[in-house]
């Protein structure tokens, strides 16, 4: 039986105080983005199995939010999630926080699917989704063949759907706070039980 007094977890030091900055200091504010998923992804990302938002490519600047849409069956502009800056990979970099899906195959693959990453903060259902053909139809939404991103969101449409008048769904800690947890407040928050193997995020620097 493992318990977690056996494996203390280190506390981290604060970002200021660690020598390697894992945050891209060019990650300034930029336009909205819309983003396609799958129903099921998109199911990960509203519970917080999915911490992270990942980038095939990277973005020439960061952005503050994403809109979801989602795919069959729902085909429909259904979320938005707030997202913390550009995580990058490379030398001197820290590893993402591996408290979710797909952050440890960021942190470790040879040769990663996604360059870029962006932590989820908090993740919004419209009120009223938006079905694709009132998206083409509308706001001149259209997919781009073979990716994920469809393009930055048109300004009418940021301007008719208000991000935060719609139903908060999910909250996730942000990085930095959980860098600056005690070991004791890691264990609050990851709930770890004597029939679990104590979780410790990983240190910047």
């Amino acid at each position: 039986m493992v318990k977690a007094e056996d494996n203390i977890c280190p506390v981290a030091p604060s970002p200021s105080e660690s020598a390697a900055s894992e945050l891209d200091p060019s990650a300034e504010a930029s336009e909205d983005v819309i983003v396609a998923v799958s129903a099921e992804d998109m199911s990960d990302i509203v519970t917080g199995r999915r911490k992270y938002e990942f980038m095939l490519t990277n973005q020439p600047q960061s952005f503050v939010r994403v809109w979801y849409y989602v795919r069959s069956p729902v085909k429909s502009l259904k979320y938005w999630a707030e997202v913390g800056p550009a995580r990058l990979r490379g030398d001197g970099r820290s590893p993402l926080i591996d408290d979710g899906l797909l952050a440890e195959e960021f942190n470790t693959s040879g040769a990663p699917i996604f360059n870029s990453a962006y932590r989820i903060l908090s993740v919004w259902e419209l009120t009223e989704p938006i079905a694709f053909a009132a998206l083409r139809k509308r706001f001149s939404v259209s997919l781009q063949k073979g990716q994920g991103v469809f393009r930055a969101l048109p300004k009418k449409l940021h301007g008719f759907v208000v991000p935060y008048d719609q139903i908060l769904v999910q909250i996730n800690i942000r990085e930095e706070i959980i860098w600056r947890m005690t070991e004791e407040e890691k264990r609050i928050l990851y709930r770890i039980t004597d029939r679990r193997q104590p979780y410790c995020p990983p240190m910047p620097g």
